[in-house]
């Protein structure tokens, strides 16, 4: 959430736009991606000041939040707290495009539950 305030760019909201422009050239994985994406910006629109770009920034800011919290909390019972948190830190770091670009932090939450399902898989129930 720091430097939420900052930096509101016009830029970030139309970067899915103009993919569809060409749509039909995308493959499929594309196409649901983007589609994905865009119907939870279309559910962030609706929320409360959703009309606000400031708001829609803090909205989509909470998903790194959430990626976060969600990290520390599963690292948490595998090392030390202090592992962990310096690892959300580090995850956090890695964020490094504008929240606002809703399909590069479903890939990244995607992925997170993936590592957290497959470790479960693999370790079991010992832990």
């Amino acid at each position: 959430m720091i430097g939420v305030n900052r930096g509101i760019s016009y830029t970030d909201e139309t970067c899915c736009v103009v993919n569809y422009m060409n749509l039909d050239a995308l493959s499929d994985f594309w196409r649901y991606g983007y589609y994905y994406a865009n119907m939870l910006g279309n559910f962030l629109t609706k929320l409360p000041f959703g009309e606000n770009l400031l708001a829609l920034k803090i909205y989509s800011a909470l998903f790194v939040s959430i990626i976060a919290v969600v990290g520390y909390f599963f690292c948490k019972r595998i090392v030390t707290p202090y592992v962990a948190f310096f690892a959300s830190i580090i995850s956090i770091s890695l964020c490094w495009c504008p929240t606002l670009i809703l399909y590069n932090y479903m890939t990244y939450f995607f992925f997170m539950a993936a590592v957290i399902l497959l470790y479960k898989g693999v370790i079991g129930n010992s832990k």
